[in-house]
């Protein structure tokens, strides 16, 4: 099965679904490939281009991932300023896991995902794509994901420009 369709078949998506899919995966390789392709992330800041390189970044890394992004969201009163929408604009997304780290803490606290718009900035196409799919099976296809495959300091102000009162 495609790993689009292996995401699109999650019932009630979240970060701990989607990384189990890496899990199976990674748990079905040899411990000599495990350890291959853990080393082939060169400690997280590797451009990852293959698939089973993804799995493994978020089978290995991807919980201290969640652990950051709740911690820095437990700092701030998300209900009192995004409650009338609001935009995610990603920068240096990866496979867009803060953004479905977001979107899960939302839903945990019962606040409204009210995003008008997202935007997920990426220097790798094969991260980026992924990125996509893991965001998208998130929100309906009303809210426009922009995919902008560059480097930080190639991303103009237009890239990131959006309409809301609000951008996260």
């Amino acid at each position: 099965m495609a790993y689009k369709d292996e995401i699109l078949a999650i019932k009630n998506i979240s970060f701990n679904s989607i990384r189990h899919i890496a899990q199976e995966y990674i748990m079905s390789l040899s411990e000599q490939e495990r350890d291959d392709l853990y080393e082939s992330l060169k400690r997280g800041v590797e451009l990852l281009d293959s698939d089973a390189q993804m799995r493994c970044y978020l089978y290995s890394l991807g919980k201290m991932h969640q652990a950051k992004i709740y911690k820095a969201l437990s700092c701030i009163s998300l209900s009192s300023y995004i409650s009338d929408g609001f935009d995610v604009v990603d920068w240096g997304c990866g496979q867009g896991l803060a953004t479905i780290c977001f979107f899960d803490y939302l839903r945990e606290h019962n606040i409204e995902n009210k995003v008008q718009k997202i935007t997920l900035l990426e220097p790798s196409s094969a991260t980026l794509a992924r990125a996509a799919i893991h965001v998208r099976a998130y929100v309906n296809e009303n809210v426009p994901i922009s995919c902008i495959g560059r480097y930080l300091d190639d991303v103009t102000q237009g890239d990131i420009a959006g309409d809301s009162p609000v951008t996260i």
